[in-house]
């Protein structure tokens, strides 16, 4: 009578482990390009973006560049932009970063500019005190069939590009 019967602790540990895969599978967004249904695209949607980075002149390839918005981590685009021989990567990572500025509000920028010997990112243009925000000024609010290309702006004199560079591996 007071006998549990022997499957019940075992069922219930399968229920939990079920239920708790379900709801955490659709707490989960997103990564990579297929993550455009996690929210409104920005005034520029991200394909545009992506296209108008690879068109960019001295850019070789833009390995896996996408918008992510893995669960508990904050928005950003990410990825890698690989540049030809003989091109200037502070000016490929300055144009592609203020394209990317005029997609998703509130994104982090974490593409970098990958040469044989340096990778490149935001700090290498504004230096730790600065912002895309300082340097690109406000994001646009609506809808624009492209971006618009900001000509590549040297480093403030203060901002240190060898300093905010690591090396390749």
């Amino acid at each position: 009578m007071g006998r549990e019967h022997p499957m019940t602790h075992r069922r219930l540990l399968a229920l939990t482990a079920c239920a708790s895969v379900v709801l955490l599978s659709g707490c989960v967004r997103g990564v990579g390009e297929d993550a455009s249904d996690t929210g409104t695209e920005g005034a520029v949607p991200d394909a545009v973006l992506f296209d108008q980075i690879a068109d960019l002149p001295g850019v070789a390839s833009t390995d896996g560049l996408v918008f992510q918005h893995p669960f508990g981590y904050s928005a950003a685009y990410a990825g890698d932009i690989t540049v030809e021989d003989g091109a200037d990567p502070l000016c490929v990572l300055d144009e592609a970063l203020s394209i990317l500025h005029q997609g998703r509000a509130d994104v982090d920028l974490l593409v970098s500019v990958v040469t044989p010997e340096m990778t490149y990112d935001l700090l290498s243009l504004v230096g730790r005190d600065g912002s895309a925000e300082e340097r690109y000024g406000p994001q646009p609010t609506e809808p624009r069939d492209s971006a618009t290309v900001r000509p590549c702006t040297p480093p403030d004199a203060g901002t240190s590009a060898a300093a905010s560079a690591t090396p390749t591996p």
